[in-house]
């Protein structure tokens, strides 16, 4: 179980320029793999053309939930920590220190970061102290179209840090057919 941010973004000897993985588990790995890895989870939902596993894990003294989304025939394609906070000021600050571990684990990455407020007369810091901004950061990793993106929208009360495998686009593409389809949210088949 990963005790730092580091250790939850790294795997030994892997190179510091690829996004090969998430939580120790590469890129196609079947669920099977990852309860192997990681035991029985939390939970457990069917999405369209696989399942999502849900465990507690514990990243700096943190509890958080990682979502290992399993595809049928692609095997892992996204993995995702929630990350809880209690106010605006703890998520900038664990925010920044998630930032941080991940630029340190994948120096040779070019990071994007893009703050957005709703009201544009107000500076960014107050906005998102007052829960009315949004605040993300990209890393792509050219060599197998993975990418990290961290994500917080206004009001919310967790974060996401997302590690997209290489055929997670194409996932995105066919849940949200499935969903125009549905017409549901979550699209599972």
């Amino acid at each position: 179980m990963p005790t730092s941010l580091t250790d939850a973004t790294s795997t030994a000897g892997a190179r510091p320029d690829v996004i090969t993985h998430f939580e120790e588990i590469p890129w196609g790995a079947s669920a099977s793999d990852v309860r192997a890895h990681h035991g029985d989870p939390l939970a457990e939902e069917n999405v369209v053309n696989g399942v999502e596993l849900a465990y507690h894990r514990s990243v700096n003294d943190q509890q958080v939930e990682a979502e290992f989304t399993v595809h049928d025939d692609h095997g892992l394609i996204v993995g995702s920590f929630v990350v809880p906070f209690s106010g605006p000021k703890e998520c900038g600050t664990l925010f920044t220190a998630w930032r941080d571990a991940i630029a340190k684990r994948y120096p040779d990455l070019i990071a994007r970061e893009e703050q957005e407020v709703e009201d544009e007369d107000v500076s960014f810091e107050e906005a998102f102290a007052r829960g009315e901004a949004s605040w993300c950061v990209e890393w792509d990793d050219p060599s197998n179209l993975a990418r990290i993106e961290l994500l917080v929208w206004p009001s919310a009360e967790v974060f996401w840090v997302s590690y997209y495998g290489p055929h997670a686009d194409a996932w995105e593409e066919e849940r949200f057919q499935a969903e125009l389809k549905n017409g549901d949210e979550g699209g599972a088949n």
